[in-house]
């Protein structure tokens, strides 16, 4: 009889260990649950942020160098227009002109001036003339794309030093004997930017 107690009793606290036990573990589990949940949503979080900051610089680049044509379709365009791959090349706007973007480009051979305007979005040439003239500025340095800092750099930097997100438009040009990137972002400030190194110079 009291042997069947007993043997009763030790079953019932070893049914209560279990129990015990798997609610434990069961709480254990929930908060190990939670722990991975929380971790993923600030890992998910963190992806999102990054995306959304990608987008972000992608959607400024995009402000910055929006137009089909860049710079190197357009020097291809401005020789091929006169037939002449050997002119100089010294100055390059990139503008909005009568509501839509544009390429100005500017160039000299021996006693020639050479002058176009081209579309930057259908490659129209606006416009193009060719005149000889005793008065060339041969102290402006020639224009070699693959021995500058892009454009994109270049707006890359402006931004960063205006605290900007878009730009109107800008020239490249040399000035006080050096080579350089005249920003004008959206708010009106200039940002003046070497094309050498793409380093910060002033604002204008």
């Amino acid at each position: 009889m009291y042997k069947r107690r007993g043997i009763k009793l030790t079953a019932l606290l070893l049914s209560g260990l279990v129990f015990l036990t798997a609610c434990s573990n069961g709480k254990t589990n929930q908060s190990e649950t939670t722990k991975e949940t929380v971790v993923e949503q600030n890992t998910e979080t963190r992806q999102e942020t990054k995306v959304e900051e990608t987008k972000q610089t992608e959607t400024t680049n995009n402000q910055a160098t929006a137009s089909k044509v860049d710079i190197n379709r357009a020097v291809e365009i401005f020789h091929d227009t006169f037939s002449d791959k050997a002119i100089n090349i010294t100055q390059i706007d990139y503008d909005r002109d009568n509501g839509r973007y544009t390429y100005e480009i500017e160039g000299w051979k021996d006693n020639q001036e050479y002058k176009i305007e081209i579309d930057a979005e259908t490659e129209e040439i606006l416009k193009k003339e060719s005149e000889m003239d005793d008065d060339i500025d041969r102290d402006k340095i020639v224009i070699e794309l693959d021995k500058i800092t892009s454009p994109e750099k270049a707006i890359e930097e402006a931004l960063k030093q205006a605290n900007a997100t878009k730009i109107e438009g800008w020239e490249l040009d040399t000035e006080n004997g050096v080579l350089v990137y005249d920003i004008d972002v959206e708010d009106g400030k200039n940002v003046v930017i070497s094309a050498d190194d793409g380093a910060f110079i002033k604002f204008d």
